[in-house]
């Protein structure tokens, strides 16, 4: 009986060579994904993108150019703007005569106040060592010379502004009626008249201060839309 013989045999039979599948998909044959190459740059979005940029741009552009002439309308008409609202306060406008009255009282004595606060700051910062005897006479100055510039102005706003027919008789034209108004509404929506009448000093100012802004602002539209107009762009 051969043993080794048997044994070499037995050995060699069993001595099978494996081979290890390490790929993610186990026994599945491997197989490589094909490469998708993507665009990087969308042109569909970097033109939206560009569009809304641009009208980001022009919106802002549109607005920076009405503060200029909104602001200077407010401080032409700063005298009224700063006292008709006091007045209405506590005496609401409601027709175009009365608002025209306020009005007319806003200029002087509005005109007086700035008038006044103008001469005393520009003494004390023309003059360093100046007084307070100084200072107070510059200001009585200021004052009585602003209250003459609002007179006066409200003397040719009531020659030159737009004329209504109203009462039987032909009378000018509130220039911001918005205040009385606003006033008003502001005045008797409330139950205490002192809550009434701080709610209705805050409402005129600010119907007084917005409605200034937006009537000088309207030039700067009304040259834009001349602009366009002119160059046939779209309006």
């Amino acid at each position: 009986m051969n043993v080794l013989s048997n044994a070499a045999t037995a050995g060699t039979a069993t001595a099978r060579p494996v081979s290890a599948n390490n790929s993610p998909e186990g026994a599945a044959p491997s197989r490589q994904a094909p490469i998708v190459v993507k665009d990087s740059l969308d042109i569909s979005a970097a033109l939206s993108t560009a569009g809304d940029v641009a009208n980001i741009a022009g919106s802002v552009a549109k607005h920076a150019s009405r503060v200029i002439p909104g602001a200077i309308n407010v401080a032409l008409n700063s005298p009224n703007l700063i006292a008709s609202p006091v007045l209405n306060a506590f005496a609401p406008a409601t027709n175009n005569r009365e608002a025209i009255y306020l009005e007319r009282w806003g200029n002087i004595l509005g005109g007086a106040a700035l008038g006044g606060v103008a001469g005393a700051v520009l003494t004390n910062i023309l003059a360093g060592d100046a007084s307070v005897g100084q200072i107070l006479g510059m200001g009585t100055l200021g004052a009585l010379g602003g209250g003459v510039a609002g007179g006066a102005k409200s003397l040719i706003s009531a020659i030159w502004t737009p004329t209504v027919y109203q009462g039987g008789a032909w009378c000018s034209k509130a220039k911001y009626p918005q205040i009385g108004e606003a006033a008003s509404a502001a005045r008797y929506s409330a139950s205490a008249k002192s809550y009434g009448a701080g709610a209705a000093l805050r409402a005129g100012y600010k119907a007084g201060f917005v409605q200034s802004y937006e009537n000088g602002a309207r030039l700067a539209d009304e040259l834009g839309n001349f602009s366009k107009g002119l160059f046939g762009l779209q309006e």
